[in-house]
């Protein structure tokens, strides 16, 4: 998903959905601009292959969902980010930031009558594109799936996942509640376990990404030096 957003004085609603709408319809991608933001996107992809931690994530993304766009990198890799330019940028755009595939929400003390008054009015030459495809149809994995990265790392990361139920099931919510009662933040168990009283750690992460088809859970830790083993027994 694509978020443009704003928090403005109440009164200032109609000029700021006007900016809003303009960005979302009639974007200009200067061409000096889509260089730059591209060039920043290029070192982040080439700092993020140097961390184990981005490293096993996508590993365990791509072992989880092998085929499918949910087992690709976000960020994209140097290939596909080099290989962008501006037409290519603005054909997507045309095609897929489309009315029928937006959502307005606005939160305030406004009247709604006018809201839609204004939308219809400032989106009226927003043309419709084609509705949101069906996801492509998920290959099985091949479970368990064991793999270790080597390379000159200054540390080294431990991750495991998991493919869960799609966002539609209901124990969605209560899962992600428990990846992070496991793993987020420093009451979490794990690093209430591994750090604050055996000290054999010094980071613990989770999270459940809820998607249509398959959803994700994954928990990780950064091992001190020669604890590796114990955390895992753990």
């Amino acid at each position: 998903q694509t978020v443009l957003h704003a928090t403005v004085m109440a009164p200032k609603w109609a000029e700021a959905l006007d900016v809003l709408l303009d960005m979302a319809v009639r974007p200009t991608f200067d061409a000096g601009e889509f260089q730059r933001e591209k060039q920043v996107i290029l070192e982040e992809v080439r700092g993020a292959i140097g961390e184990p931690d981005y490293l096993i994530d996508l590993e365990v993304q791509s072992a989880l969902f092998p085929n499918h766009g949910y087992g690709r990198p976000i960020l994209g890799t140097d290939a596909t980010v080099d290989g962008l330019d501006r037409d290519a940028l603005q054909r997507f755009w045309q095609t897929h930031y489309v009315p029928n595939r937006a959502i307005l929400a606005i939160a305030g003390p406004m009247d709604e009558a006018l809201v839609r008054a204004t939308v219809n009015d400032k989106a009226a030459h927003w043309k419709r594109g084609p509705d949101v495809p069906s996801p492509p149809q998920l290959t099985e994995a091949t479970l368990p799936f064991i793999s270790e990265i080597t390379g000159d790392f200054a540390t080294h990361s431990i991750q495991l996942g998991w493919k869960l139920p799609s966002v539609e099931h209901p124990d969605i919510a209560a899962l992600d509640i428990l990846i992070a009662a496991l793993a987020q933040g420093r009451a979490s168990a794990l690093n209430e376990r591994l750090e604050i009283e055996q000290g054999i750690t010094h980071g613990v992460w989770g999270y459940v990404l809820p998607r249509h088809g398959a959803s994700l859970a994954s928990v990780g830790l950064t091992p001190n030096h020669d604890t590796a083993n114990q955390c895992l027994t753990v």
